[in-house]
């Protein structure tokens, strides 16, 4: 998009701009949105109002309406309507070309609502938005049906909430909530569970808060780890190429300019698509080593509660082998002495809820096995081939493993009080000994976990 800013500017085609605005700010208000950036909003009002008067400007009426209903949404999202109330105003005074489009009638109806609010005429704000709404209904566009119905209730929720009818308000969010279910829209879902959590949080519940929080970045890692904002971006990337391409048309274009144009458009879809390709191969990649990093995960988890079984049988000591030496107390330790030990500590790790507590060290593992810390760390090298660091990780990943598996009494803790709960306290340091014993990330790992245990 930023080509096709560059050479419509190079051209002098400046109507092809506010179009080009436009769909830029549709990912900046995406991201807004995404990331709770909701104090930069005084920002996007601005960027968007440039975006009306550049269109009345150069003369680029035809999607006026939707710019106008899209600026007018945000100020009153942010609460602050009357910043835009010129813009509106002088929108609706205007004569547009004809059009058969009847979004153009919805957006004329938005912006009806929007400015009776902003003049304090709630009631027939209101109004305009019911009217609005039957038109949305009405309409043969399916295809833009649900984003309008969710536009729809979001001001009536927003004019709700500033008049301080919350309650009301908060129903028209849980439809919104419903509809994006429905049509299995995780943006439209993010942004409901945004609401719910800010909703809550404000009216001090904050069990009800904290649960709408964790669905919102659920979604939001959905929607990372999916690649939706490059799919947006790809929708609004081949959109502004039709417009360019129909604008260009319309205007006249040169053939050589034209064809240097079409010829750079091209070249970008394909890199676009080819990206695209790779990034979706890669993801098919990802997710199949994950599904096998976790199988071998759980087989490795079986394999220890029946080593754990054998493990726990106790170990005799021959007769003959002891001698008269107090117990770890020689300069050395024999074989057997080794195997009684390593069984001492596989005990320990395996029983003692120590091993899960942050100051968990190699002395207090030796307090525990009545040995000296040295021939301690002289067994764990040996039969377990690390250090008692590297060791005493691979068990507490493993029970975060098992906890994160036990999605009935673990559900819903987060990876950090699960990291915590097994002792280790620092997200990168979890996140590190994770990947180290598994393979992959916590939050993949869980994510597999929800579908197949």
């Amino acid at each position: 998009m930023l080509k096709a800013e560059r050479l419509a500017t190079e051209h002098h085609y400046y109507s092809l701009l506010p179009s080009i605005h436009h769909n830029m700010l549709s990912l900046k208000k995406l991201d807004f949105s995404i990331n709770r950036r909701g104090e930069q909003a005084s920002e996007l009002i601005n960027d968007y109002k440039r975006v009306v008067h550049e269109a009345i400007e150069y003369n680029a009426l035809y999607y006026l309406p939707m710019y106008v209903s899209t600026m007018a949404d945000c100020a009153i999202n942010a609460n602050m309507a009357d910043s835009v109330k010129p813009e509106i105003e002088r929108f609706l005074k205007m004569k547009l070309p004809k059009t058969k489009i009847i979004t153009q009638d919805i957006f004329r109806l938005h912006c009806l609502a929007i400015l009776a609010y902003t003049n304090k005429d709630y009631e027939n704000a209101f109004n305009y938005l019911d009217r609005e709404k039957d038109s949305i209904l009405a309409s043969k566009d399916l295809s833009n049906r649900l984003s309008n119905l969710i536009n729809n209730n979001h001001t009536r929720c927003q004019m709700l909430w500033n008049l301080g009818k919350d309650k009301d308000g908060l129903q028209l969010i849980k439809e919104n909530l419903r509809l994006g279910q429905e049509a299995d829209n995780h943006l439209l879902m993010c942004d409901a569970y945004n609401n719910l959590s800010l909703y809550y949080k404000d009216h001090n519940e904050e069990q009800l808060s904290r649960h709408y929080e964790l669905l919102y970045y659920q979604e939001k890692n959905y929607i990372e780890e999916q690649n939706r904002l490059a799919d947006a971006g790809k929708t609004q990337f081949l959109f502004e190429i039709e417009q360019l391409n129909r604008e260009a048309e319309m205007m006249g274009i040169r053939d050589h300019a034209k064809s240097r144009i079409l010829w750079i458009v091209c070249m970008f879809t394909v890199i676009l698509i080819c990206t695209l390709l790779m990034l979706y191969q890669k993801y098919r990649q990802v997710k199949e080593k994950n599904n096998q990093l976790f199988d071998k995960v759980q087989k490795l988890l079986t394999e220890t509660e029946e080593k754990k079984a054998l493990m726990a049988q106790p170990v005799n000591i021959p007769s003959e082998q002891q001698d008269d030496k107090p117990k770890y107390q020689r300069n050395y330790i024999c074989e057997t002495e080794k195997s009684e030990l390593l069984h001492r500590i596989f005990m320990v790790m395996e029983s003692s809820a120590d091993v899960y507590s942050s100051d968990f060290s190699l002395p207090r593992l030796a307090i525990l096995t009545d040995a000296l810390p040295n021939y301690v760390s002289q067994v764990i090298n040996e039969k377990y081939h690390c250090n008692f660091n590297t060791m005493l990780n691979e068990y507490r990943i493993r029970e975060a493993c098992r906890r994160i598996n036990d999605q009935e009494h673990y559900g819903n803790q987060t990876l950090d009080s699960i990291a915590e709960g097994v002792g280790i306290r620092s997200r990168s340091t979890f996140v590190a000994a994770f990947k180290k014993f598994t393979g992959m990330t916590p939050s993949a790992y869980q994510k597999l976990a929800k579908t197949k245990v």
